[in-house]
């Protein structure tokens, strides 16, 4: 270490020697025993992090710093990174690479040091004039960089790693320590977005969050960058980043990004940045699909008060801004809370023609003759509200098991005696894209398994390519029928149904010499594969596509006991599971489409008006909800109450923006909106596209959203599509007739307008009312 202090010429071969052979020393004391060590790895490691911190200015041990941060990520490449991980940590590595980058603004700029052990408000002015307070630090940024390249490589896949960086120095204060080094650059933002996905994250290749902390981090801190194009850059990559999968989106929910992309909107610097603004928007629009709480949601309305406008942007003296009244529908502990969530009310005005939106109005509150003060936010908030009701057209569970962790799963307990002669299997569920593995390394994906202690029983997988297979093991053959029509894994929440006969018998592995010659049998063409233990009461399997013929290839027999060579060692689901419920009998046709009918998010289905499922609760072995989950402990809801299961993973429960607007007053909240719509332009101005990519909406949709009065009747109606109380709420609260009198402001015979209007009155039509627009 005396040597690697005294050299203080970066690129000297001598350095570069030195640095190699202490790579080569902590390898080695590392990968050896302990009896055979010398010196200890943390002794070694102590040494470099001191001489890595040391205190000086000029080039030369800016060079070295670089040259040592440069070799850490060489030293971790070992076969047994996690222990060597923990080297690092037990030497307080976090510590001094935090000191690292405080010190990195001395290093190059002695003013600041010296300056620096004196009152911060005197000195100022001098950090100003020396480049210190903008971040002008030319090679320091290298030195930044660097840092931020060796934290991500001490946690790298490292979940414990992430937690202790969490606990001894924490986000916020890494963020602070960023913020006082001026402004950022480029390649400072690369690094810590390559760290949040822990690879390149510009790369084609679609990678998971590995670290939504970071993430948060920079989502507060882009109202602070000064560059307009860093900020839209970064906005930009946030929202692909977040936005790419549904696994990303599930993390980003968990971890608050919504609340957090409120607080970055309500900061007034965005309003002069619309570029970076409307990717704030479309990620609150894609994050808030997913999920949205009450008080989330009621800062998206507080956010486009014309009241909360900085003054310098309020304009026209003939503009009458007023808060509207609460709703008589809010509930009182969120109106106490919050106050109103009303946008803006005026009284009723005389028709007058509609400005047509410029390139510069979208930085500015919108204006008409007449008519009354608009946020600049208001359109591209409409067009988001409009995605969250619609969620992409596609249902999917509110509330799940998430079983994304190799070891995660429900235990059952021991079921001494099944109480009935079949088996059934009801859930809906949504498969994560599968992982590429390496050769011998496949895996079947275990949707269930019920297992004697002598290995008989019955199981489902999924295999590599996203096709179901069922199964049953008898004490000579593990027979398997495969569903190849059906394909589930697509990330969507496809309906899940496998019923079964008796268990069956498995054997444990046996040698190669006893392994018999077993030949498969062949299905007659045109009859329905099916797994029949017991005679008397033969399976079907309603996952084969009605009407085609079922073929030997659909139907697997091989030896008891060599299924993990054939179909992969049994893993998790790797992905998320809805309601579970286990029938000890088997199900007929009537009841599959029932439980289809009822839908994902209908957990207790059993009631009026599906008749056909009264008689379930009689055959049900045990059923678990998500909501219905404690420490870990799933209660069984079956009348039985006899089997509570223990959980490996977490339980996730979502809002759908339609249930929760009636937390906060119910869908006339929405109604001040056209107030400000309508004072608008009828046309947006903004080039890009407010759908969200990859949405199946219709091309004349799209169209008819470009209308700012035709995107909010479209929003109205997509609130009220299938949710009978918001129905009866704009029914019954002259919901419908307050629009009305606002449209009448408005030239309701545009083409849009008027399509819009015909599809928000379809749910009424079945009202014996009258309604008069």
């Amino acid at each position: 270490m005396r040597l690697l202090s005294d050299t203080r010429e970066g690129s000297s071969p001598r350095l570069r020697l030195i640095l190699l052979c202490l790579t080569e020393v902590i390898q080695a004391l590392h990968t050896s025993s302990p009896d055979r060590r010398q010196v200890e790895v943390s002794t070694v490691l102590d040494g470099y992090l001191k001489v890595l911190n040391a205190t000086g200015v000029g080039d030369a041990l800016q060079d070295l710093q670089v040259q040592m941060l440069k070799t850490i990520p060489e030293m971790l490449a070992c076969t047994d990174r996690p222990t060597l991980q923990a080297s690092f940590l037990n030497s307080n590595c976090f510590e001094h690479l935090l000191r690292l980058l405080q010190n990195s603004k001395l290093l190059l700029n002695p003013v600041c040091k010296d300056t620096a052990e004196t009152d911060s408000e005197l000195v100022r002015p001098a950090l100003i004039e020396k480049g210190c307070e903008k971040g002008e630090t030319g090679g320091g940024d290298t030195l930044v960089v660097l840092t931020i390249r060796v934290l991500s490589e001490v946690m790298l896949r490292s979940p414990a790693a992430k937690e202790v960086f969490k606990e001894r120095i924490g986000y916020p204060q890494l963020l602070e320590v960023l913020q006082s080094l001026g402004q950022p650059s480029k390649d400072l933002l690369d690094e810590i977005l390559n760290m949040a996905v822990e690879g390149d994250h510009t790369s084609s290749e679609r990678r998971g969050i590995a670290n939504v902390q970071l993430l948060l981090l920079l989502l507060r801190w882009l109202p602070g960058l000064a560059s307009r194009e860093l900020q839209a850059s970064l906005a930009a990559s946030l929202l692909r980043l977040c936005t790419c999968d549904k696994r990303s989106r599930i993390v980003c929910v968990t971890a608050g990004m919504l609340s957090c992309t409120l607080d970055t909107l309500e900061n007034p610097e965005i309003l002069q940045h619309p570029v970076c603004a409307q990717s704030l928007i479309k990620f609150l629009e894609a994050i808030g699909s997913h999920s949205v709480r009450e008080e989330e949601l009621f800062r998206v309305f507080r956010l486009i008060r014309v009241d909360n406008l900085p003054s310098d942007t309020q304009t026209s003296s003939h503009v009458t801004a007023a808060t509207m009244e609460t709703s008589p529908n809010m509930d009182s502990n969120v109106a106490s809370k919050f106050g109103s969530p009303a946008i803006i009310s005026r009284p009723p005005t005389s028709h007058s023609c509609i400005e047509s939106l410029d390139e510069e109005s979208t930085t500015r509150p919108h204006v008409g003759p007449g008519h009354s003060l608009a946020h600049p936010f208001a359109p591209m908030l409409t067009r988001a509200l409009l995605s969250m009701a619609r969620r992409d057209g596609k249902e999917s569970a509110l509330q799940y098991f998430d079983l994304t962790h190799e070891m995660s799963g429900i235990t059952v307990p021991a079921i001494e005696r099944w109480p009935g002669n079949g088996f059934s299997f009801h859930t809906w569920l949504c498969l994560e894209p599968d992982q590429p593995r390496g050769v011998g390394l496949l895996r079947r994906r275990q949707l269930y398994s019920f297992f004697t202690s002598s290995g008989m029983g019955f199981e489902a997988f999924f295999t590599a390519t996203g096709v179901l297979a069922v199964a049953v093991c008898t004490k000579k053959e593990h027979v398997t029928v495969t569903l190849p029509d059906s394909i589930f894994q697509d990330g969507n929440w496809p309906f899940t149904s496998c019923c079964i006969g008796s268990a069956g018998n498995r054997t444990i592995t046996p040698s190669p010499s006893q392994i018999p010659e077993i030949s498969v049998p062949s299905v007659p063409t045109g009859q329905l594969a099916g797994l029949s233990i017991s005679p008397s009461r033969p399976s079907v399997l309603p996952g084969l596509t009605p009407g085609r013929p079922a073929t030997s290839a659909d139907v697997r027999t091989i030896p008891a006991g060599t299924q993990d060579g054939e179909w992969g060692s049994p893993s998790s689901l790797r992905g998320q599971l809805g309601t579970v419920f286990v029938f000890h009998d088997t199900l007929q046709l009537v009841h599959l489409k029932a439980l289809h009918r009822a839908g994902p998010n209908n957990h207790f289905p059993f009631r009026a008006p599906e008749v056909e499922l009264l008689d379930l609760p009689s055959k049900m072995l045990l059923h678990y909800t998500p909501k219905a989950c404690h420490n870990l402990m799933c209660l069984d809801l079956a009348p039985s109450q006899l089997f509570d299961g223990r959980l490996t993973g977490k339980t996730v429960v979502n809002w759908d923006v339609k249930d929760v607007i009636n937390c906060i007053g119910g869908v006339q909240v929405l109604l001040p909106l056209l107030e400000q719509l309508r004072s608008i332009g009828p046309e947006s101005s903004l080039k890009q596209d407010y759908a969200t990519e990859g949405s199946p909406i219709r091309s004349f949709e799209l169209r008819l959203e470009k209308n700012h009065v035709a995107c909010f009747i479209l929003m109205i109606k997509n609130f009220i599509k299938g949710h009978l109380i918001n129905q009866d709420t704009l029914a019954q609260g002259q919901g419908l007739a307050m629009i009305g009198a606002l449209l009448q402001q408005v030239n309701i015979f545009h083409v849009p307008t008027c399509t819009c209007l015909k599809f928000l009155l379809s749910p009424f039509l079945h009202f014996k009312f009258f309604i008069n627009l």
